[in-house]
């Protein structure tokens, strides 16, 4: 088994890498799904479901007791 620096992280295993910081972007702004999928081009509505899911569940997991 093979571990890298993106082992269980929110983009391990993802394509379009470089959309992430726009897809974040385009959340705290507010924007939905197909709105930033029309802003960010070249990914659906749909692959920016599955990641808004993934940040979502991530940031559950951060321990925030210690800020």
């Amino acid at each position: 088994m093979t571990f890298i620096d993106l082992t269980n992280t929110a983009i391990h295993r993802t394509r379009y890498l470089n959309k992430w910081t726009k897809f974040i972007e385009r959340m705290i702004e507010g924007y939905s799904l197909r709105k930033s999928a029309n802003l960010i081009g070249g990914i659906t509505h749909v692959t920016l479901f599955y990641r808004r899911h993934k940040i979502l569940s991530s940031l559950k997991q951060i321990d925030i007791s210690n800020f």
